[in-house]
């Protein structure tokens, strides 16, 4: 009989190799995931160490308070029915007196409307008033000088618990906070 030739190379010999390697890529996946959750966790910490040194609320009234580049002193607080413009029936003014130093050696701006505000223990915010006659801590302060004035709110007569809040720098987290009763 007759063979066709074979036109086929002859296969060559593998060499032994061992059997592959299971696949460990839930290992890599799941390492991924523990660290990303510690990662997260060591910044949440992070952000609320922060907060907590950025925010103060134990001050009191008539005591000096450093909040950079500020020295604040709160030196009272008052209701009153008297100012421009009697206050609206059930409301008082609440006004706060107020001295602002700048400790830094560069010049500082405030503005009693962009840094402060007043919220009451109804979870209400005020808005400053301009219907008391007083004269707000604002403008352009020199390095080392100081600035005075009162600023108002028109509150309920019947509420008497606040949290008057004062932002340093605005726009940042820095916040000095008085819990007021009156």
């Amino acid at each position: 009989m007759y063979q066709q030739p074979s036109h086929s190379k002859p296969r060559p010999e593998l060499p032994n190799l061992p059997p592959p390697k299971k696949s460990r890529a839930w290992l890599w996946i799941i390492l991924g995931v523990v660290g990303v959750l510690v990662c997260s966790c060591i910044g949440l910490i992070a952000i609320a160490a922060s907060h907590q040194n950025a925010s103060s609320t134990d001050n009191q009234i008539g005591y000096a308070i450093d909040a950079l580049p500020w020295s604040v002193l709160v030196s009272s607080a008052k209701e009153t029915q008297q100012g421009n413009f009697a206050p609206s029936q059930g409301t008082t003014y609440l006004i706060f007196t107020i001295e602002l130093t700048n400790t830094s050696s560069d010049v500082q701006h405030t503005s009693s409307l962009l840094q402060w505000t007043l919220d009451g223990s109804n979870n209400v915010e005020y808005a400053e008033s301009i219907g008391a006659n007083v004269q707000t801590p604002e403008g352009t302060v020199a390095p080392g000088a100081s600035v005075n004035g009162q600023i108002a709110y028109e509150v309920p007569l019947d509420l008497h618990q606040f949290t008057l809040t004062f932002e340093p720098n605005p726009g940042s987290d820095t916040l000095v906070t008085w819990d007021i009763t009156v």
